[in-house]
């Protein structure tokens, strides 16, 4: 897949292979409305899928709340882990920062958070140039219950951010 940034096309400019998925309920992708997304799963399926495809000398690479799920596979042999934006202590601010993130995507759907959060994750220049779709009042439309964004967002306040990074076997 060519739309996984700058890190996947370093992969592929040094001649590996780059898989890329979005988890059950993320776009175009169907899911039985009735169960909970949440991370055990996301990971279940992921298992699943390196199973399906027979992968090898796989490096896994998760952004934010998808790096604590990589580094959560113990069942399979990995070469490595990238993780990025995923080192978080858990404490109160972190919790409320992601039940607030909930609260407003059932208030005003995934524009909202996108503009609540882009001053914290992009460049000032990245900022400025987005600037002129963004921040529109008329964008913010509440989700459903059973939208998939919804409910991967509250199935996310389930995660272990306590994980024991410890137990991450790095051999060098």
């Amino acid at each position: 897949m060519l739309g996984t940034g700058v890190i996947g096309k370093r992969v592929r400019d040094v001649g590996l292979s780059c898989l890329t998925f979005n988890f059950r309920g993320q776009i175009n992708l169907s899911f039985d409305e009735r169960i909970n997304l949440t991370s055990e799963i996301i990971i279940s399926d992921l298992l699943k899928l390196i199973r399906h495809l027979n992968l090898k000398n796989i490096i896994l690479c998760g952004l934010s709340i998808g790096g604590l799920y990589v580094a959560s596979l113990e069942k399979i042999d990995v070469k490595g882990l990238v993780l990025i934006n995923t080192l978080r202590k858990p404490s109160p601010r972190l919790d409320w920062i992601n039940r607030d993130m909930v609260n407003a995507v059932k208030l005003g759907g995934s524009a909202l958070i996108m503009d609540m959060g882009m001053p914290i994750i992009v460049s000032p220049k990245l900022l400025n140039k987005v600037k002129s779709n963004a921040l529109v009042f008329e964008n913010y439309k509440p989700l459903d219950n059973n939208d998939g964004i919804l409910k991967l967002m509250e199935g996310s306040l389930s995660a272990n951010w306590s994980f024991d990074w410890s137990k991450i076997n790095v051999q060098l």
